[in-house]
C-alpha cells in the first residue's frame, strides 16, 4: 500500500471538495483502498473462507494494513498508542 500511496501522492493535484464530504485527499486514498475488501458474507461463507482462504479476513486485512501506516495515523490525526496509530508498526513494504 506505501508504493500506491506514494505513486498518488506524486500524481494527486488539488481537487475540489466534494459538497457534504468532509474529507481531505489523503483520507479519501485510505477510504478508497479499504473499500476495496467490503464485503458482505454469510456466517457459512465466513466459516467457509476462515478454513480455505490462505488471505486473512479482509476486516483484519484493513484493520492490520491501516493501523500499521504511519500515512494513515497522519491523514487521519490518529493519536500514537491509539488501535489505528500503535507505537510499534511492522512494516514491510
Amino acid at each position: 500500500m506505501r508504493l500506491a500511496y506514494r505513486a498518488y501522492k506524486n500524481s494527486i493535484k488539488p481537487e475540489l471538495r466534494l459538497p457534504g464530504l468532509d474529507l481531505t485527499d489523503d483520507q479519501l486514498f485510505f477510504v478508497g483502498m479499504s473499500h476495496f475488501h467490503c464485503g458482505l458474507f454469510s456466517e457459512d461463507s465466513a466459516l467457509f473462507r476462515l478454513r480455505t482462504d490462505t488471505h486473512a479476513i479482509s476486516e483484519f486485512r484493513v484493520i492490520g494494513t491501516m493501523s500499521n501506516s504511519r500515512d494513515f495515523a497522519e491523514a487521519f490525526n490518529c493519536p500514537v498508542g491509539s488501535p489505528m496509530n500503535p507505537e510499534e508498526k511492522c512494516e514491510i513494504w
